[in-house]
């Protein structure tokens, strides 16, 4: 009992204890190494790999560096490969999913702007819009809200953007029906609801 007692009061330095400390610091330190370069590679979206849309889906506007020209014609035989999205995110990050967005956004901001003229380049050949609003100077933020259930088919999809106005405190949408026509989406209807 005696001869434990010092041992454990012994300050001397114990090799085998620092030996033991290196190889666990030094196998933490691999371990979460190669934790952190496996998780960057499997959390990649394929828009982050650097496809054409990367800069277009990390902007709240849609339309930032969107050229008419290249994001809303789609090849035939892309969409016939990709008839099915499994997910809202499939159909978003397509190139037929952008111009989607980007042609909603448009449209949306134009009504709120009340700029008639502008809107009138996303609408219909069948439809028009009388009324005249000035409300996107106040709106704090807008977001598109839609589902996959909103799809009538790939030609057709009903969407909303919420969005709430400066020193309100309920939301108010922007609800549309987007169908494309020519190869380009056009809004079919479009209201204001509270």
């Amino acid at each position: 009992m005696k001869k434990r007692l010092f041992f454990i009061m012994d300050t001397a330095p114990k090799k085998t204890g620092i030996t033991v400390l290196c190889i666990v610091i030094f196998s933490i330190i691999i371990s979460g190494f190669l934790v952190a370069c496996n998780s960057e590679n499997q959390s990649k979206t394929p828009i982050e790999q650097g496809t054409p849309n990367e800069t277009q889906l990390s902007t709240a506007d849609p339309t930032h560096n969107v050229t008419p020209d290249t994001s809303l014609n789609i090849q035939n035989s892309d969409l016939e490969n990709n008839a099915k999205y499994k997910t809202e995110a499939d159909f978003l990050n397509h190139p037929e999913g952008v111009a989607f967005q980007a042609a909603a956004y448009r449209a949306a901001k134009a009504y709120l702007n009340g700029d008639l003229d502008e809107l009138a380049g996303y609408l219909s050949d069948s439809y028009t819009v009388e009324k005249k609003l000035d409300l996107f100077k106040n709106v704090d933020y807008m977001i598109l809200k839609w589902r996959l259930s909103n799809m009538k088919s790939e030609d057709n999809i009903q969407a909303s953007y919420e969005f709430k106005l400066k020193g309100e405190d309920s939301v108010s949408y922007v609800s549309m029906e987007l169908i494309k026509s020519e190869n380009k989406w056009k809004v079919d209807f479009i209201g204001l609801e509270k």
